[in-house]
């Protein structure tokens, strides 16, 4: 009898347990059932508890009184919308479960597009992108451009090099919904306008500059550009130019390509050259007094100046401390010791990296010491006594007027 009651004991628990675990969490599916989510248009199947769950109520406040609840036609702009299952059990607290409807859907081409410039200026080397983006699509799409080997790395940008002949050709980009497997694609049609900015470059190329005594060389447009026609006028007729020897003379010569394109007006373009020269020791000099007298307190400015040289030089007194400005002017305070002291300047053209070296041989003497002239210091003393005697006569002369006037009055009253 005993173990009869404790059965019934287990048992019971064991419902009770039941009880307490059927769960709230939502079960949905749709009628493709495509990873989660549910295909625009379809119909949303959900079912929350159990209708066997003794002393408990699921339902879906809002939706449903029971525990199933139906969406039928599922719209894009249901995407996102949360669905709260409700669970009202006997003798316990609420439970709640959301699901939250995610729907697939698009793109279509319509939705599709490739942004870019309307027109793009090519020498042949320049980058174009062009960006794809899809609109109205869930999940968002993986793109590509089937057409364009330079973008194969599945991003909605493609960056590549058009060649001149790539005028009017179309670029494809789809746009794919990888779950309902369904694609957007959109087309962007090249319009390529020729440069007619010159590309030039010499046997060194050293920082857009040509070395005296090389060959520039320069190309305007492309022999591929249909109906147009490069040309240097009064230097060829063709597109390319070509300068050999090049002397310093012809800095800042200026060349001018132009570009006939049929039923455009005619386009130019111009190229500077710059020739890199110099400098040598002969043009490298440096300026200064022939002699200096100096107390070892005044200071000496010394100018270097390099002649020929193209760009212009960086100069450096390299054994001068306290000249280490780079400038070309050098000032210090040479000492007595420093006579006869060679002062060095270099003038480097960084482009050659050539260097021009002048030289200054220092002539330092004292300053004497002011002379002191002992007549002038006579001179000086004798001014003095003469003019207290001149004072000192002028007191006593004044003395006696007054002696006098006085005298005569007392002489006068007396009488």
């Amino acid at each position: 009898m005993e173990d009869l009651n404790l059965t019934s004991i287990f048992w019971v628990a064991v419902v009770v347990s039941l009880m307490h675990t059927v769960s709230t969490t939502p079960q949905c599916n749709s009628d493709s059932n495509l990873e989660g989510m549910t295909v625009e248009g379809e119909l949303l199947n959900c079912t929350c508890g159990s209708p066997d769950a003794a002393n408990s109520t699921f339902s879906w406040p809002g939706y449903s009184s029971g525990p199933t609840l139906l969406v039928p036609n599922v719209r894009r702009e249901q995407n996102g919308t949360h669905y709260t299952c409700l669970n009202q059990t006997e003798g316990m607290d609420n439970e709640t479960a959301v699901y939250t409807l995610q729907v697939a859907y698009g793109p279509s081409d319509n939705d599709t597009v490739i942004e870019g410039p309307s027109s793009f200026t090519s020498d042949g080397t320049k980058d174009l992108t062009l960006t794809c983006t899809a609109k109205n699509v869930n999940p968002s799409p993986v793109y590509a451009w089937p057409n364009v080997n330079m973008c194969a790395n599945a991003t909605n940008k493609c960056t590549f090099k058009p060649s001149l002949t790539d005028n009017g050709r179309e670029v494809f980009c789809t746009a794919t919904n990888t779950v309902l497997v369904k694609t957007g694609t959109a087309i962007y049609k090249m319009n390529i306008v020729i440069s007619t900015t010159p590309q030039c470059n010499s046997d060194s190329n050293l920082e857009g500059m040509t070395v005296e005594g090389e060959l520039l060389n320069c190309t305007c447009g492309s022999p591929d550009a249909a109906n147009s026609t490069f040309s240097w006028p009064g230097y060829s007729s063709g597109p390319t130019l070509l300068v050999p020897n090049v002397r310093r003379e012809q800095n800042g010569t200026i060349y001018t390509c132009l570009n006939q394109t049929e039923g455009m007006d005619n386009e130019t373009a111009v190229y500077t050259l710059q020739v890199a020269y110099g400098p040598s020791d002969n043009d490298t000099v440096i300026e200064g007094p022939s002699s200096f007298a100096t107390d070892g307190t005044k200071n000496l400015t010394l100018t270097c100046t390099a002649k020929n040289v193209n760009p212009s030089p960086v100069y450096a007194w390299p054994n001068v401390n306290m000249c280490a400005n780079a400038t070309n002017k050098c000032t210090f305070k040479p000492s007595l010791i420093d006579h006869d002291k060679e002062v060095f300047c270099y003038a480097t053209n960084t482009v050659l990296r050539k260097t021009g070296t002048a030289i200054y041989k220092t002539n330092i003497g004292m300053i004497p010491a002011p002379p002191v002239n002992s007549d002038n210091q006579g001179d000086g003393l004798n001014g003095k006594v003469v003019a207290f005697v001149v004072f000192a006569c002028i007191v006593l002369a004044a003395v006696c007027v007054v002696f006098v006037i006085t005298f005569v009055g007392k002489s006068r009253h007396a009488s």
